[in-house]
């Protein structure tokens, strides 16, 4: 799960980064966990799934914030055009 998340951010990640993909996956894991007690019946902390899952949203939207500042945006026309250009002149 830890890679999964990892690779939504792509490049070297910080200790901080880092950190927060553990805490992701954690938080996921045991979310995941409570999911399966409810389905079997089980008797869970209604307070506690709210809990885990308002952690997981907020801490998954941190590190796609993180990914969305990584990634570089598609190229404008403009850049397009430049760099055909830029190839027609070399060629």
């Amino acid at each position: 799960m830890c890679d999964a998340f990892a690779s939504e951010l792509g490049g070297e990640l910080t200790e901080i980064e880092t950190g927060m993909i553990r805490q992701a996956a954690g938080l996921t894991l045991r979310g995941e966990q409570l999911q399966a007690a409810i389905v079997r019946g089980e008797a869970v902390a209604n307070d506690e799934v709210i809990r885990i899952a308002g952690a997981s949203r907020r801490i998954l939207a941190d590190i796609a914030e993180s990914a969305s500042k990584r990634k570089r945006p598609p190229p404008t026309l403009q850049d397009r055009l430049r760099q055909r250009a830029a190839e027609r002149a070399g060629a």
